[in-house]
């Protein structure tokens, strides 16, 4: 997304310097020596020439010096857009820097601060040369969330970073350790006043006084080397006849003298000029086209042309734009001027004028403000509604955003467009209560809706999405189907992104439904649309990928999940691609290519994910998992934490159980049963009916059978009883396959070894075409009866090697199984001419020296005893042996038995 698009770019421009700038080069050295700490703070009250110090520092830069500037200002109170113009300030002065750090600020809401700093320190460490970022006006940033963030950045600031605060008063930030650590550059106040040397050279510039000694002393002693006050008592005595009598009334109280003079400046223009310099108080910057907006009476360009001309706190913003601003004292009392000589409403139709001006030239976030300081809702409205209602070219999602955030909920409730746009944010924000009660409303104002035909389509079908989320709850398919597919016939060929959007609840509903081929072909039919279209379609590859997973079919959705990777990364789909790769994780993982789905892990975008947080969750609990199969049990724990804080900001009720049921797991693994066992016992049966169709599924039945007492056990047929004709009617053949094999453990561990077989052999049945071998294994790990259940099967040679598969993936056991831990080969030492063992061989030698038989080995793992036999001949002519204790001497000798 284009800088221009987000920010206001004058905001982003170091203000031109007067043509009557006084040097200063006893600061701008005190300045250069600040150059090499992360902190330098200029802080004094308004007019002590701040921001001209520090411009005029940065115009003295060498070229291969880095600057940036960001002008801050009220609306920028919040940790989101004071961040998000900052990094667009350094990418005005550096082009492509921060590129994942501008992503992450085009978010609603910032993540964890942590994250946010540590992403951005690390982009700004790979800049080849040093960045000095200046903010002024920081006294208008006061949020927590931006002290957390200054604080937690300057705790460790990149050595090539230089970040200077100018501000009329201290920043609530750890101001004291900066100054004990020597990192903290600072000039205040009486830094500032000018000298005596200082104020001559003013004098002499400005005063054309045959006695300049009175006004020296008047600068000295009663103004107090203020500098905007020489510059407003120049103004002032342009004209005095007498200036002796003119200084002679000037108050002696500091607080005073700004006015007094200003209004003796207000005495020396005429009407129609006051006039309008009143209004243009109103803004924060101008223009030609502003000015000859709001007085065409008056002629825009001679005006700016006196306003430059005349000295009168005028500050050119940027070079390219035409943009000015008032110097803020001089704007502060120009606006106390314009509220004494105007009424309020009068005050309000000046704003609603400037409001539409700012329309008409598309600068939509500060038309808002003037119509909200205008009281003017409607306008508000009426404006919001322009931008959205454009289907050929809408706006951006996070400038939608942006605007919304500013409005208040009268506005988004006064219009239909409005209501839709807020369902789509808040359906994607997972928000789903107010998602239900804003749809209500948009439902009703839909019945009287008469405007464009094509904005009500595209509205009924927004509202369409919106419901499919409550009507899946309520396993409402064949409504779903009838609503979407009602949807989907009439709307517009050109009408892409809702296309996409209803994907993923269409192809849902039929799968849910039973008829896989029509799930498939319905995102077929989108795909085809799309492209069509000539518009990319990742929304098509994500349901596809969904409807593969729910089907357990891990080889198709490792098919799938890469032509979806590189869909997204062709488009610029970054928060898809998260997804993409998470699919190829989870595929993998579940095919028990473990080095593969660590790659995927690894390979995460991390500011994308955090865009996410259903994603995010499932991410970091994927990477348990892994390491659970792996045996690293406490690297799995440790990966609790991240999860842990960012269900701080995310406390929907699936986020919570993906943390809970991950987090009793790892209890479950480590041996700590009772922990496990209290999380379940802390939720009853009834709430673990709906998760147990969702990702990793069995977890509470799992820990109710290691348990294996009575209670438990009747818990656990409790859950199983609701919850597996539930999965077979939503055809979720994933979870339906997981909830039989905890069936037959179930039935198994009251004696029913009929009736765990049947169960058993379904679950291969559903589950051997998809290939899922984690979720067996898994089991496996915590109620080791699962093997000796698969033992008693009695299958083709396709089935046995299947069974065979998921024994070999049993790696880990659980904390009391006593088990053996099958490990990666180790390779015989050098010099020894030995040749390394294979996988199946060392598993064999390992049964070797447990004194298994042949046929014992056989039946553990899944092969005849032929095969064992000749596995064993390899193993001796390989170790230069001819027998079993020969063969397990030898090895252990060598290191390659424990």
């Amino acid at each position: 997304m284009p800088i221009e698009s987000r920010v206001v770019l004058t905001k982003l421009f170091r203000p031109e310097l007067p043509h009557d700038v006084i040097a200063r080069p006893r600061l701008l050295a005190r300045l250069d020596e600040g150059k090499k700490v992360p902190l330098t703070l200029v802080s004094a009250p308004a007019g002590y020439g701040k921001s001209t110090l520090v411009s005029q520092w940065m115009a003295s830069f060498d070229p291969s010096e880095r600057t940036a500037w960001y002008s801050a200002d009220p609306a920028d109170n919040n940790p989101e857009a004071f961040f998000l113009h900052v990094v667009s300030a350094i990418q005005v002065a550096l082009p492509g820097a921060c590129e994942e750090s501008a992503r992450l600020a085009s978010l609603d809401d910032l993540p964890d601060v942590d994250d946010v700093v540590r992403l951005f320190s690390n982009e700004l460490l790979k800049m080849e040369s040093r960045m000095h970022l200046v903010v002024d006006d920081f006294h208008f940033l006061s949020h927590q969330g931006i002290r957390d963030l200054l604080d937690r950045f300057l705790a460790r600031p990149p050595s090539n970073f230089h970040l200077v605060l100018v501000t009329r008063r201290d920043p609530p930030i750890l101001l004291n350790r900066h100054r004990r650590q020597g990192h903290m550059n600072e000039i205040r106040l009486g830094d500032l006043r000018f000298s005596e040397e200082e104020v001559g050279t003013f004098v002499e510039a400005n005063f054309p006084v045959t006695d300049p000694a009175k006004l020296m002393d008047l600068a000295l002693r009663r103004l107090d080397g203020w500098p905007v006050a020489l510059r407003l008592l120049a103004l002032a005595l342009r004209d005095a006849e007498e200036v002796a009598e003119f200084t002679s009334r000037i108050p002696s109280a500091p607080a005073l003298i700004s006015n007094f003079l200003i209004e003796g400046i207000f005495d020396q223009i005429d009407d129609e000029r006051l006039a309008a310099m009143l209004r243009l108080s109103v803004v924060d910057r101008f223009n030609l086209d502003l000015c000859a907006a709001l007085f065409p009476g008056l002629e825009g360009q001679d005006f700016l042309d006196w306003l430059l001309a005349s000295d009168l706190f005028v500050i050119p913003l940027d070079r390219q734009s035409g943009w000015f601003r008032f110097h803020h004292l001089f704007q502060n009392a120009l606006w106390a001027e314009l509220k004494t000589r105007h009424s309020s409403e009068e005050v309000r139709a000046i704003h609603r004028r400037v409001a539409m001006w700012f329309a008409s030239q598309k600068l939509i976030a500060e038309a808002i403000d003037h119509f909200l300081k205008a009281d003017d809702l409607e306008g508000v409205s009426k404006l919001l509604v322009e931008q959205i209602s454009n289907l050929e070219n809408p706006p951006d999602g996070a400038r939608i955003r942006r605007w919304f955030s500013k409005v208040p909920p009268s506005v988004v409730e006064s219009h239909p467009v409005l209501l839709g746009e807020r369902c789509i944010q808040l359906t994607q924000a997972v928000r789903m209560a107010e998602a239900r009660e804003t749809a209500d409303r948009l439902e009703e104002a839909l019945a009287g809706f008469d405007g464009d035909a094509r904005l009500g389509l595209y509205l009924r079908g927004v509202l369409v999405w919106t419901r499919t989320f409550d009507l899946a709850a309520q396993k409402k398919w064949e409504k779903i189907v009838a609503l979407v597919e009602g949807i989907l016939d009439q709307l517009w060929p050109e009408e892409t992104e809702l296309r996409g959007l209803l994907c993923l609840p269409l192809s849902n509903a039929y799968r849910a439904l039973g008829d896989v081929a029509l799930a498939r072909g319905s995102i077929e039919r989108i795909r085809w649309d799309l492209e069509e279209a000539g518009a990319p379609y990742p929304e098509t590859f994500h349901s596809e990928c969904h409807l593969n997973f729910h089907l357990g079919d891990a080889r198709r959705l490792s098919e799938c999940a890469g032509p979806f990777f590189d869909h997204c990364r062709e488009h610029g789909f970054r928060v898809y691609a998260v997804n993409a790769r998470l699919q190829s994780a989870w595929a993998s993982y579940e095919l028990n290519h473990l080095e593969e789905a660590a790659g995927f892990c690894a390979e995460r975008d991390d500011d994308a994910l955090l865009a996410n947080p259903q994603d995010f969750l499932l991410h970091r609990r994927l990477e348990v998992m892994i390491r659970l199969a792996r045996g690293l049990v406490g690297e799995a724990r440790e990966l609790l934490g991240p999860m842990n804080q960012f269900l701080h900001r995310h406390k929907a009720p699936r986020a919570v159980f993906c943390y809970e049921s991950t987090k009793a797991l790892v209890a479950l693994r480590e041996g700590r049963l009772c922990e496990a066992l209290a999380w379940v016992d802390s939720h009853g049966t009834q709430p673990f009916g709906a998760n147990l169709l969702d990702d990793f599924a069995g977890i509470p039945v799992q820990i109710l059978l290691a348990s294996n007492t009575a209670e438990s056990l009747q818990k656990a047929g409790e859950i199983l009883e609701r919850t597996v004709s539930t999965a077979a009617e939503m055809n979720s053949v994933a979870a339906h396959f997981e909830l039989l094999v905890l069936r037959a453990l179930w039935h198994d561990a009251r004696g029913q070894g009929d009736w765990a077989l049947a169960n058993l052999r379904e679950a291969l049945r559903l589950a051997q075409p998809g290939g899922a071998v984690r979720v067996f294994a898994d089991i496996a790990a915590t109620v080791p009866a699962l093997l000796s259940l698969l033992q008693r099967l009695e299958l083709d040679e396709e089935g046995i090697a299947y069974i065979g598969s998921i024994v070999r993936a049993k790696s880990v056991p659980s904390a009391s199984s006593g088990t053996v831990m099958v490990v990666d080969v180790p390779k015989p030492p050098a010099g020894s001419f030995v040749d390394a063992l294979s996988k199946r061989e060392y598993e064999i030698l390992i049964h070797v020296s447990k004194r298994h038989n042949n046929r014992e080995i056989a039946d553990k793992l899944f092969i005849s005893p032929v095969t064992v036999k000749r596995h064993l001949s390899n193993i001796y002519g390989k170790l230069g042996v001819h027998g079993r204790k020969e063969a397990v001497a030898k090895a252990s000798g060598l290191g390659i038995l424990p």
